[in-house]
């Protein structure tokens, strides 16, 4: 008997490569065909999961009752959609137009690639800027109807918005923020960025962008997760772009960062599920067993939505992935005085009551969880166990 998860990853197959899909649900499955619904939304990839329905092989096994749904869930959002990239198209033309010429990542950069773009639908867009083009862009987003809404606290994330268009842009001054995982993932984004033009953006260069996208999966993955939206536009760079891209340069700079062995393995679930290419022996070499991450990212959702006991053993992951405890478990329960400072600014005149605060907190987060207590840190161990196979955690 297949699973609502595994009817998911062949309509994300089918809409990756745009060829009819299999269905191997039965119609008489109510809950799995229920579970798939949710399973579309929580990992944002509706319109394409209602596409690939439409195309199926078997489309007389799939219940009316379940293409009415998902058409009322989908056409909405390609509405928007289509609305925020148009919108979005003249607002980066307004900004050449200034002088101003940033960085697309992610969002519209990626929906070019596919097929049927306007069917990989983004909440917001995300550019890259130099901290120099910081108050040039905030006047000019200004002068376009957009409000800034917020700073990020080191100021390199600026998010901004335009009511009326219901646009918003996320503006970033580095690729990775340096206060992450001891600065490891911005020190390989340090050289010149190159760039390259993709549908009138300007663009990082593919082996760049691979680079890029691979570890924002990976920063994902050491926190609550990542989606199946996010392994498709790894692969779809990976595939359009295959022969340009230089993987030796990948797995240098992966492997400088302990990321060699996930990159591997993202390029490897490509290349055994969605019929993109073989992955370069340089690289196939290091990569493991598939399922166990592509089971971990089915069940997450987009950044690991799904659930709120992944959401809440978030800590537990993040210490592992950073590899500065051997316990990463002790460690979220018990965090050391200067994260607890955070939290407590009283401790900082009474160190000596650490240990009630510790309990304080510890009571609080027990009330919050109620009886997902124990599946929160149950969740923590599995997470941390898959971080070390994919050499993202170094805990044991």
């Amino acid at each position: 008997m297949y699973t609502s998860k595994e009817q998911l990853l062949l309509l994300a197959c089918s809409y990756f490569n745009n060829t009819p899909s299999k269905i191997v649900l039965q119609k008489t499955e109510t809950l799995a065909w229920k579970e798939l619904i949710f399973s579309a939304r929580i990992h944002s990839v509706l319109p394409m999961v209602y596409d690939a329905l439409c195309m199926a092989q078997d489309k007389e096994q799939i219940p009316q009752e379940v293409l009415m749904s998902m058409r009322e869930l989908a056409l909405p959002k390609i509405g928007v959609g289509m609305n925020k990239r148009v919108a979005f198209k003249k607002v980066y033309s307004s900004l050449k137009d200034r002088g101003i010429t940033p960085f697309v990542i992610k969002g519209s950069a990626l929906a070019c690639l596919y097929e049927k773009g306007d069917l990989r639908i983004s909440s917001d867009e995300d550019i890259l800027i130099s901290e120099n083009e910081v108050e040039p862009l905030k006047k000019a987003l200004a002068d376009l109807g957009f409000e800034l809404l917020g700073v990020s606290e080191n100021g390199t994330v600026y998010n901004f918005l335009n009511r009326k268009k219901m646009l918003s842009i996320e503006v970033h001054t580095t690729l990775f923020m340096k206060e992450l995982n001891d600065g490891r993932y911005a020190s390989i984004f340090e050289d010149e960025l190159l760039s390259t033009e993709r549908d009138g953006f300007k663009v990082l260069d593919p082996t760049t962008e691979l680079l890029f996208l691979i570890c924002h999966a990976a920063k994902h993955f050491a926190l609550s997760g990542f989606g199946i939206r996010q392994v498709m536009d790894i692969l779809k760079v990976a595939s359009v772009y295959h022969g340009e891209i230089d993987f030796e340069l990948i797995l240098e700079k992966t492997g400088k960062i302990g990321l060699h062995i996930f990159a591997a393995t993202l390029l490897k679930v490509g290349e055994e599920y969605f019929n993109t290419f073989k992955v370069p022996s340089c690289l196939a070499q290091y990569a493991k067993n598939t399922k166990p991450l592509l089971d971990d990212v089915l069940e997450g959702g987009v950044f690991g939505r799904s659930d709120k006991t992944r959401a809440a053993s978030v800590r537990i992951t993040m210490n592992a992935a950073e590899g500065n405890n051997k316990f990463p478990l002790i460690k979220a329960l018990f965090p050391p005085f200067v994260e607890m400072v955070k939290i407590y600014p009283k401790l900082e005149k009474m160190q000596l009551l650490l240990p009630v605060y510790w309990i304080m907190r510890l009571v609080k987060w027990a009330a919050v969880q109620g009886k997902d207590s124990l599946k929160t840190l149950a969740v923590g161990r599995k997470r941390t166990k898959l971080l070390k196979r994919y050499g993202l955690g170094k805990a044991g």
